[in-house]
């Protein structure tokens, strides 16, 4: 599993057909020592099965077919998870599972077995790290015991440690406690030490089995300090106006004194958010900050506190009560237009997939007001693609997201434009026109649907449900069923969403979706595909992959990481015809016979800002390769654009006519006019920067003040820098 899970795990040999060799004697015995085993060493879970049907069908571990007696394979725990190379260093737990196997024995043969008691337990801090050198007590008021954690270590050695790839482990640390042959019957376990908070818990020490007491959180007395600040120094004398100060504390803090001990100089209002169990706060300005400030930000050691009430060591000398200053200044008034960061595709990409949506990342927020399709365009032979524009803000950056309403046609030239009439948030315009083209492959594969989410996510198990998933907060991460945001060309009503937040104390971070039942498990599929899904992005940078298991061998292969450096939607793929990856995980990278889907992964990336965030999924598909595609023969070559202004229609009106116009080139202004006969402007409509393109206005047979004109001749006019264009219509009531 990875060093994620810590499975007792039993396997008894089995016959082809699935049933026992031995029934009744090495399946019985299976089912009575995991039980001792995963009581005794308290492990993550417990597992038996037959050896046959270990790795699910076909598979064939096989491992005890030479067997001329009933026997049984056991693993009491697993070496590649860190807590437990800790705790198999503790002479007293090496003594628990040698226990547990006798014990496993003596029921089997049903021998009456000497009642022995044992108490055990764990001591960790908020943070989860395990407490070395804490005397704990057990007495009952008669009896006493005394056991200091970490006492009994026998020491593990370096190349121990390399097992496995694991970093060297210099101080053993598993915080556990043990107690022998102590009598059974209420019980306090008293615990003090240097440097936490003593504390008590009443037990019940049970007869002839182990007692595990659940871990026991204990409170440190050093005071708190800040561990982590953001953004970091290099950075703090450059800070955008936009941007909160992030720091992280060692203790969980008390959010009120910390906002009593604030000091801000010069003021600025600001709002505070505490996150991770009050260990970190985030002071985000109410509007921006000042441009072009230096700001001293104080926090008070006298009246920030912990949650315990120790107050804050600024300085990191030990001592309660010290003062912490940090200083920033922010970035001078925006003068600029933004700029164009990356596009997706990138400017002369050949071969991109018909379902391909163009993303262009911009270093700054833009004004959304001015994002339109009459500034940002993409077209096919001069012609618009009718397609959805989207705007969305990302990590203090702008995306313009543009979504086909149908797919793309196959081996064709795309020209994306966007008008200088795009500004930022301070109505600084872009510098330059923007234009970049694409082609699209000469192929389009047929596709099998294996999920698309329009019946929901019942046959998904929630994330934190896998044994793989570790380094998440698990009540802020789900998976759900939302229908926004849907792709238009999938005419999908549904998608999932993944929301998530990664536990920044944890020392591995893994989510591992996993598809778990119904008809998409039983999608089989072999090398002679690409495997896709439609994944909308972030921009969080994290890592995504994709897993599939091997049906022959039980094992999991997994793709490539893919860092999430997009937002809006794009198609992710894995093209299995490579044959290998350099993504392994629980198989060696390479493919071998029937395949089928397994999970979505995602790996936390290191960025602290950020450690969450909202995915959503659509279509996970597998597509056929070596497809001769199906070519767009039959469709005519746009004429190249002009300069025209067309007749209105209908001509006669009497309601409302249409009034076409298209453009060859960027103008600064467009205005389309409507005349009186007596050459009197009595209708304006204006539009800044417009793309080369086909448009069209609707005129209602109204004035600029809304109010309705009589019947006669009126004329029409285009104008376009110094250009002009004039037509007649009429109009009759």
């Amino acid at each position: 599993y990875n060093g994620t899970r810590n499975t007792s795990l039993m396997l008894y040999e089995e016959l082809s057909n699935r049933q026992p060799e031995w029934p009744g004697e090495a399946d019985r015995m299976s089912n009575i020592m995991v039980k001792y085993l995963h009581n005794y060493l308290y492990t993550t879970g417990e597992r038996v099965s037959g050896d046959f049907s270990f790795y699910g069908s076909p598979s064939y571990l096989g491992v005890l077919n030479q067997l001329m007696m009933p026997g049984v394979l056991s693993e009491a725990s697993f070496w590649d998870y860190i807590p437990e190379v800790h705790r198999l260093n503790a002479k007293r737990y090496l003594k628990l599972e040698a226990f547990a196997m006798l014990h496993s024995y003596l029921d089997y043969f049903g021998v009456s077995k000497k009642p022995q008691t044992y108490v055990e337990g764990v001591l960790e801090d908020h943070f989860s790290q395990k407490l070395p050198g804490v005397q704990v007590r057990l007495t009952n008021g008669t009896d006493d015991m005394v056991f200091v954690t970490d006492s009994e270590n026998i020491g593990i050695t370096y190349q121990d440690n390399q097992w496995g790839g694991f970093p060297y482990i210099e101080e053993v640390r598993n915080g556990m406690f043990f107690f022998p042959d102590f009598p059974a019957g209420p019980a306090k376990l008293i615990i003090d030490g240097e440097n936490v908070i003593s504390d008590s818990v009443d037990i019940i020490v049970k007869t002839a089995a182990p007692t595990t007491v659940a871990t026991i959180t204990v409170v440190s007395t050093k005071p708190p300090q800040v561990t982590l600040i953001s953004p970091v120094e290099k950075e703090r004398l450059n800070v955008k106006v936009t941007s909160p100060l992030i720091m992280d504390f060692s203790k969980a803090m008390n959010p009120d004194s910390l906002t009593a001990a604030l000091n801000l100089d010069p003021a600025h209002d600001y709002n505070l958010y505490f996150r991770n169990n009050n260990t970190q706060m985030r002071i985000y300005p109410v509007g921006r900050w000042d441009y072009w400030t230096e700001y001293t930000l104080t926090i008070s050691g006298e009246t920030a506190e912990d949650a315990w009430g120790y107050h804050l060591d600024g300085n990191k000398n030990g001592e309660p009560g010290d003062d912490f200053q940090v200083k920033f200044r922010t970035r001078p008034q925006d003068m600029t237009g933004p700029e164009l960061v990356a596009t997706f595709p990138k400017n002369g990409t050949d071969g991109v997939s018909t379902a391909a949506m163009v993303m262009l990342e911009f270093d700054e927020p833009l004004d959304s007001a001015s994002i339109s399709r009459q500034t940002v365009m993409l077209t096919k032979s001069g012609i618009p693609v009718q397609s959805d524009i989207r705007y969305e803000e990302q990590n203090q950056k702008g995306y313009i997201l543009i979504e086909p309403k149908s797919p793309l046609l196959v081996n064709r030239n795309y020209i994306v434009k966007v008008s200088k009439a795009v500004t930022d948030s301070y109505n600084n315009r872009l510098p330059n026109i923007i234009s970049f083209s694409f082609s699209t492959s000469g192929d389009e594969a047929p596709v099998t649907i294996i999920e698309n989410f329009e019946d929901g996510v019942n046959n998904w198990l929630t994330p934190s449900g896998s044994g793989s998933t570790a380094g998440i907060v698990k009540n802020n991460t789900t998976f759900s069923a939302v229908s926004e945001p849907t792709l238009t060309q999938l005419n999908s009503t549904g998608v999932a969403k993944l929301t998530y937040q990664w536990d920044l104390n944890a020392s591995k971070h893994l989510l591992r979706e996993y598809l778990m039942t119904g008809a998409p498990r039983d999608v089989y599929f072999d090398t002679n595909t690409i495997l896709q899904a439609f994944l909308y992005g972030d921009g969080s940078s994290n890592l995504f992959r994709f897993c599939i298991d091997e049906l022959d061998n039980g094992q999991h292969e997994v793709s490539d990481w893919i860092p999430i450096d997009w937002v809006g939607w794009r198609q992710v793929e894995w093209d299995l015809t490579s044959g290998s990856t350099n993504g392994t995980w629980i198989g060696d990278g390479h493919f071998t016979g029937s395949l089928r889907f397994d999970s979505f992964q995602l790996k936390y990336a290191g960025v602290p800002e950020m450690d969450g965030g909202e995915l959503y999924f659509d279509n996970l598909q597998l597509a056929a390769v070596s497809t001769s595609g199906i070519a767009d023969d039959l469709t005519p070559a746009a004429p190249p654009l002009e300069f025209a202004l067309s007749q209105n229609y209908p001509n006669p009106f009497n309601g409302s006519t249409i009034i076409p116009y298209q453009l060859d080139a960027e103008a600064a202004d467009v205005h389309v006019a409507v005349f009186n006969v007596l050459g009197q402007r009595i209708r304006l409509y204006s539009q800044s920067s417009q793309l080369p393109g086909h448009y069209q206005i609707q005129w209602d047979g109204r004035d600029q003040t809304g109010k309705t004109v009589s019947s006669g001749i009126y004329y029409y006019q285009l104008k376009a820098d110094q250009r002009l264009l004039t037509r007649k219509m009429i109009y009759a009531q």
